[in-house]
């Protein structure tokens, strides 16, 4: 799973993941999120993602 939060916080985007490559569907606009990637209820990653 990965989750999108904008700048306050807000999710944006939660999507389910099941490889080590995938594509995001999304219709952000430009800008600065953070992301989360779990499995199950394991936090795997985090980090910041710029939209351009």
């Amino acid at each position: 799973m990965i989750i999108l939060y904008d700048v306050l916080g807000k999710e944006v985007k939660r999507q389910k993941i099941s490889e080590s490559k995938t594509n995001i569907q999304h219709d952000l606009q430009k800008g600065i999120y953070f992301y989360t990637v779990s499995s199950d209820s394991e936090k795997i990653q985090s980090g910041k993602l710029v939209v351009q």
